[in-house]
């Protein structure tokens, strides 16, 4: 069994068994039973398998070139790599202490910021959570049409204290279409990451200090094209 369920065997072996997932299971960890048919004896402990996806999809976790490491002197804003809204010079996410940080005092309703590269119809992103302010904090892939600092199209996975939010926005983030949840519970140091690909699949991953990365899930949007991937942080967040 995988997870309580009865899995289809095709072979036995002294050294393999195979079997088959069926569509439709559920993804992440799932504890496997092996039990045998002639005399009833099992594995005392399961072991854990993650389950990558369902329908017969696998996702590959991607591996992602660090964009930005935030690693220079105390600014105003991110930088030249970044789009962002800004005010006299002043952005509401600025490198401080190493880090991306929303301060308070400039971000009371949270900002965004996109890199400023048009990133293929594939694309993948991610950020480390570096404070207890997490709630809110979201990744944004496949942004279009650029209106006062933000991008209006896009997809938005964000963190919602007790699940992973897939959604869209087509008027830059003041509302959101909920596409799918995924349960999860981040922490200090734990990794968001995201991608979604040429047909509109989404697929979303936690990394946690340790450098355990488990898949949380997949969903489809209709998002197809290319676009812009960022950020939204919430006031007094900081990420890496």
């Amino acid at each position: 069994t995988l997870g309580g369920t009865a899995l289809a065997t095709s072979a036995w072996s002294d050294s393999q068994i195979t079997v088959t997932v069926p569509v439709g299971h559920p993804t992440g960890p799932q504890q496997l039973m092996i039990t045998r048919s002639d005399n009833g004896q099992h594995l005392v402990n399961g072991m854990t398998i993650h389950v990558l996806g369902t329908g017969g999809t696998t996702a590959t976790f991607p591996i992602l070139a660090v964009s930005d490491t935030f690693n220079r002197a105390n600014a105003n804003t991110l930088g030249t790599n970044w789009q962002q809204t800004s005010l006299f010079g002043i952005a509401s996410i600025r490198v401080n202490s190493h880090q991306a940080s929303c301060l308070a005092s400039l971000c009371a309703l949270g900002a965004n910021a996109h890199w400023s590269a048009n990133l293929s119809a594939t694309q993948a992103a991610a950020f480390t959570f570096a404070n207890t302010t997490l709630i809110g904090n979201a990744l944004y892939l496949k942004g279009t049409t650029l209106t006062a600092g933000t991008y209006v199209n896009a997809i938005r996975v964000r963190y919602s204290g007790s699940q992973v939010v897939v959604e869209t926005t087509n008027n830059a983030g003041i509302s959101a279409t909920l596409v799918q949840a995924f349960p999860a519970s981040f922490v200090v140091g734990d990794r968001l990451t995201a991608m979604a690909d040429a047909s509109g699949n989404v697929y979303v991953w936690k990394t946690t200090a340790a450098s355990v990365t488990t898949f949380l899930g997949q969903t489809s949007t209709s998002c197809i094209g290319t676009g812009r991937a960022g950020m939204r942080l919430m006031p007094g967040s900081r990420v890496d």
